[in-house]
């Protein structure tokens, strides 16, 4: 048993530039925990990756609320026992663990949220950025990927190696950072700003959330949608828009004015939470939400098979038409959405049905017999949305899968069958991801195996496409879920 600290060392959550996630468990209290550790050597002499994480330390132990992730340590001089039986000099952020795993999987998997569900999360949001803002905290990369989800669902605000402490609501700042798609149109002019760029973020998660599709590419003069948003044309983006998801008329005006192209113009925190649609009465009660939730999960599961043999476009699949409603090319609407894809199109995916000449007809060579694999334990690991059940024998679904991946544009694989664990890393034009393959029995039926999926660096769109393809090749190993829950057994399942 490795431990740092009082923390027993467990799975890899995940991997960054300069760190690494593990799974901590408190070995006097059993709490569980995230534990980044940054190794030394690697990292004393990046001097940016450095200022990172002292921002984030500084900014999170200044805020406490139940829709922001706790810092609940930290340590700038701890060893870290390696696998090998090494130790190292790393330091180590302890922060309060999300066990229901990234907000950004769920969205994805289970395609856009219906109005009330998406009311509930932007409440959250909003109530965690108030006492970011009020605690003097910039965050400055708000996007779903930064949202993490406990097992209640509750969102949680995490990720602040961008952020930026303030003395002031109306200090200014320089540096540009964050995310593309999410940066306000004042960080992409090379223009001072404050901390309505993290509303303008926000305008664009809740866009998100309703229509499972950005609302532009990227904000400036130059994108078609949000032109219409600079020059005053919000008709012509609501009627783009309009053809593949539905907004209310109050939803909308809401994200007009989250969107508002002028810093002084955009709504704020207070505004927002008197505004109409933030305001409206809930529809769902906590329990009947976390019920909502789980069951669309289930729905989805049982539209997996389905869905792989269909070709999917956006989170959801609506039907695109392309209307010409004038005959100036600025007034046409774009044939497409905004570019948020979760999945391409099967007829460009490579055919990685079979091994390629290079690879082995057997990734593994004969053996003496191992161990079964371990019972999956929910306690243990982070909520995947990237997984399969399959009764198979654990062997032979450990071999077609380290097959499969050795014939792709693998960089480096790692197979430990004694573990039933595959790590890879393949790389491609669109970028490299990083992620970790494990096998485990059925935590409470005998025969069946739990194979989970879990991306460990790297894009996250990109990692949905990779396990889409590599699902569709291993459909048939796959069976529903053996142990049914109440949502299933309901006749009637919320949307």
């Amino acid at each position: 048993m490795r431990t740092i600290g009082k923390w027993i060392i467990g799975d890899t959550l995940g991997v960054g530039g300069f760190s690494k996630v593990k799974l901590g468990i408190d070995s006097e209290t059993g709490q569980k925990a995230a534990l980044k550790i940054l190794i030394k050597n690697r990292f004393i002499l990046q001097d940016t990756a450095l200022r990172q994480v002292k921002a984030e330390i500084q900014a999170m132990s200044k805020i406490q609320h139940e829709n922001v992730i706790r810092l609940l340590d930290y340590s700038f001089d701890a060893q870290y026992p390696k696998s090998d039986g090494t130790v190292v000099d790393v330091m180590l952020v302890v922060l309060e663990l999300a066990s229901g795993g990234e907000f950004f999987d769920f969205l994805s998997y289970t395609g856009r949220f219906p109005e009330p569900i998406s009311r509930e999360f932007f409440r959250q949001l909003i109530g965690g950025l108030e006492a970011c803002h009020l605690n003097g905290v910039a965050h400055r990369d708000v996007k779903p990927e930064n949202l993490l989800l406990d097992d209640q669902f509750r969102l949680k605000i995490a990720d602040f190696g961008f952020s930026k402490v303030l003395s002031s609501d109306n200090d200014t700042m320089a540096t540009e950072c964050g995310t593309k798609g999410y940066m306000a149109p004042e960080i992409l002019m090379h223009n001072h700003y404050t901390m309505k760029t993290d509303i303008f973020a926000c305008g664009v998660v809740l866009f998100i959330m309703l229509a499972g599709f950005p609302p532009f590419q990227i904000a400036t003069r130059s994108d078609w949608w949000f032109h219409k948003l600079l020059v005053g044309r919000h008709g012509l983006f609501w009627q783009a828009h309009s053809r593949t998801a539905q907004f209310s008329e109050t939803a909308k005006d809401l994200i007009q004015r989250l969107l508002e192209p002028d810093p002084e113009k955009r709504i704020t925190l207070t505004q927002i939470m008197k505004h109409p649609w933030y305001c409206q009465v809930s529809e769902l009660t906590r329990e009947q939400m976390v019920e909502n939730l789980r069951a669309r999960k289930l729905t989805v599961d049982g539209r997996k098979e389905a869905e792989r043999r269909t070709r999917v476009v956006n989170l959801d699949d609506p039907v695109q038409r392309d209307i010409d409603f004038g005959s100036s090319v600025d007034e046409k609407l774009p044939s497409a959405n905004p570019d948020l894809r979760m999945f391409t199109n099967r007829e460009a995916i490579r055919d990685i049905s079979r091994p390629s000449s290079q690879a082995p007809a057997s990734p593994l060579g004969a053996s003496t017999p191992i161990p079964p694999p371990k019972v999956y334990s929910k306690d243990e690991h982070i909520k995947s949305y990237t997984e399969f059940f399959s009764d198979r024998p654990a062997a032979t679904i450990f071999h077609r899968i380290a097959r499969l991946i050795r014939s792709m544009r693998t960089q480096d694989v790692v197979i430990k069958q004694k573990a039933y664990k595959i790590k890879a890393t393949i790389s491609d034009d669109a970028g490299t991801i990083q992620f970790l393959v494990r096998i485990f029995r059925h935590s409470s039926v005998d025969g069946v195996h739990h194979i989970v999926f879990s991306r460990r660096q790297g894009d996250p769109l990109q990692y949905r496409k990779l396990y889409t393809k590599i699902s569709d090749e291993l459909n048939d190993l796959s069976i529903p879920n053996p142990v049914p829950t109440k949502f299933e057994e309901e006749d009637d399942v919320p949307s």
